[in-house]
């Protein structure tokens, strides 16, 4: 259930807990702790930082180049059993 308000979200939140009991509980969210898209009404993520996209990038290439050099090790291995 859903009580609309200027600035503030009410909620009330009807369930059933894990003994069979329904409980209800009332929350309230300020709105304007979230800034929201004008054309979706979504939360957009933060853009990550220069260095987060860098250490990404990184960790990325890191798993490539692993990934290449075991495929060569396994592959020269059974290439030496036959």
């Amino acid at each position: 259930k859903v009580k609309d308000s200027t600035k503030d979200l009410k909620l009330e939140i009807d369930y059933t807990d894990t003994d069979g009991s329904r409980k209800s509980v009332d929350k309230v969210i300020d709105l304007e702790q979230y800034q929201l898209d004008a054309l979706t009404g979504a939360n957009l993520p933060q853009e990550s930082s220069g260095a987060a996209k860098w250490i990404g990038f990184l960790v990325v290439a890191a798993l490539i180049v692993f990934g290449i050099y075991f495929h060569k090790r396994k592959k020269k291995k059974k290439y030496e059993i036959d």
